[in-house]
């Protein structure tokens, strides 16, 4: 498995590889939530700070909490990374030139979003007409 593997090399320090078995998984699982996806989102992200891949490693860190059930009701054995993703993510903001860059990715992605989402609703909007939605001249 692309997860277990991840971790070994890891262990040994062979983040480019362990980076690639960490990507596979995430690909490949259909987990949406959940401590297991969280830890391989964290574990990516230690990777790509090992390589010096900042953004990369943030971006990650984001996932990893987007990933992680939030429940503070949660005992210690079931916390996984997120506590630590939290820390980190902190302590890389601090570098002002990460963080506006980081900015810009976050503003960017926002943005593909809100125009998919937006697309998505202009497609509904005309089959639900019928047929594609049409502009009128003014």
């Amino acid at each position: 498995v692309s997860l277990t593997r991840g971790i070994a090399l890891a262990r040994v320090e062979q983040w480019e590889n362990a980076l690639t078995n960490f990507s596979r998984y995430l690909q490949m699982t259909d987990s949406k939530a959940g401590v297991v996806l969280a830890d391989a989102y964290y574990a990516r992200a230690v990777c790509f700070a090992r390589l010096g891949h900042k953004l990369d490693a943030l971006m990650s860190l984001d996932a990893c909490l987007r990933a992680s059930s939030g429940d503070e009701t949660l005992s210690d054995a079931d916390a996984g990374h997120a506590p630590r993703a939290c820390v980190a993510r902190c302590l890389l903001l601090q570098d002002r030139g990460l963080r506006q860059r980081y900015d810009e990715e976050v503003a960017k992605r926002t943005t593909k979003t809100t125009s998919s989402a937006n697309s998505s609703n202009s497609d509904t909007s005309a089959n639900a007409a019928g047929g594609p939605a049409q502009i009128s001249g003014g």
